[in-house]
């Protein structure tokens, strides 16, 4: 899924964090102030230790990259939706 964002960047959802890991890697290591949680290894730990799936609740990721009218990486944003 993309959506039009303002100005001409987009936002899509991705399906991991495995399949943005590389430029989402780029990218924070050009942010500053370098943040541990911005990473995606901190991401991906996140999704390993909070993550839930049990019979009454059921985490999933919600992965979504901000990308430039040229189609480079300007954010991410991983989110969880919980379903009871």
């Amino acid at each position: 899924m993309v959506v039009v964002a303002a100005v001409g960047f987009s936002v899509e959802q991705v399906a991991s964090i495995e399949a943005l890991r590389e430029e989402w890697q780029g990218l924070d290591q050009r942010t500053s102030p370098r943040l541990p949680f911005t990473s995606p290894l901190w991401s991906a730990l996140w999704w390993h230790h909070f993550s839930e799936a049990r019979p009454m609740v059921r985490d999933s990721l919600r992965l979504f990259a901000l990308r430039d009218p040229a189609g480079r990486l300007r954010g991410v944003a991983p989110l969880m939706l919980t379903e009871r």
